[in-house]
């Protein structure tokens, strides 16, 4: 038993398998190391004090703004990120999205507002890579986030609006919704096996979603920019919070910023899971 066990691990096929798993399990986390190291590099500054531009980091109350009802949730909210995964021989992200109105921030020493662009992200999108193993969403099951672009949005959770099987219509809100965008790409054809023939249909699709509304607490690492002719300092009012520049990460979530730091440290395990596959897949190609 022992032997076949050793013959099994100690072969080259085997070693090349878990040193690409290695890699891509190290490029992983990574990714979530270096959103965590934005974070815990960055102070958080009252609303108050903003008398500059740059990079800041707030913790407020969402106290209004222009609503909008989500499109997936039929929620009414000021911020909507969705993704849209699609089953072939494993889940995969075919798009994901920001939705965005701008809204006001308040944390009890002063308000500003929040300008977030409408963003809108495809599977070429290297972000976008999932981590799939006979069926199971491994990505979505370790994800804390979702990316667009160069906006992070972490939530507690995003929950499955909608599942749709190859075999169903979609429903009409979603319908409407990835008609009304020319950017979502159509459901793709999926083949059915059934005796010895091949059934044309679509593909089984799931629709995750979370909404940030008024009232609600959230986190926002992002540019404080200066709008508009002001005088010099400029006050909180004069002040805009948008996406950072120059392809830097920005991070929205709904919640604290000690509970997103706990979330990223899942990275610790990747970077220990990586080493211990690049030894093991090491041994067995040598």
């Amino acid at each position: 038993m022992l032997t076949t066990i050793f013959i099994s691990v100690n072969s080259p096929l085997v070693g090349m398998i878990l040193l690409i798993a290695a890699a891509v399990t190290g490029w992983y986390s990574r990714r979530l190391h270096r959103r965590q190291s934005v974070i815990t590099e960055t102070t958080t500054t009252d609303i108050g004090q903003l008398s500059e531009e740059g990079v800041v980091e707030v913790q407020a109350e969402v106290t209004g703004g222009e609503t909008f009802d989500s499109p997936i949730g039929d929620q009414e909210c000021v911020l909507s990120v969705w993704e849209i995964d699609e089953y072939d021989d494993g889940w995969e992200t075919r798009v994901s999205g920001i939705y965005a109105k701008p809204f006001r921030l308040d944390d009890g020493t002063g308000q500003t507002q929040v300008d977030i662009e409408n963003h809108i992200s495809t599977e070429y999108d290297s972000d976008s890579w999932e981590i799939s193993w006979r069926g199971f969403d491994i990505d979505r099951m370790l994800s804390v986030g979702i990316s667009v672009n160069d906006v992070y949005c972490v939530f507690d959770e995003f929950t499955v609006e909608h599942s749709v099987s190859s075999d169903c219509e979609l429903p009409p809100r979603i319908s409407a919704f990835e008609t009304a965008d020319p950017d979502i790409p159509e459901r793709s054809e999926s083949t059915i096996k059934l005796g010895e023939t091949d059934i044309q249909t679509k593909s089984k699709r799931r629709y995750f979603e979370e909404t940030i509304t008024p009232g609600q607490e959230i986190y926002l690492l992002c540019e404080a920019t200066v709008t508009g002719d002001v005088t010099h300092p400029p006050k909180p009012g004069d002040i805009t919070l948008k996406q950072r520049q120059n392809d830097e990460l920005m991070i929205i979530s709904n919640q604290r910023k000690n509970d997103i730091i706990a979330d990223f440290n899942q990275y610790r395990l990747g970077y220990a899971a990586a080493g211990v596959m690049t030894f093991v897949g090491l041994v067995a190609v040598i």
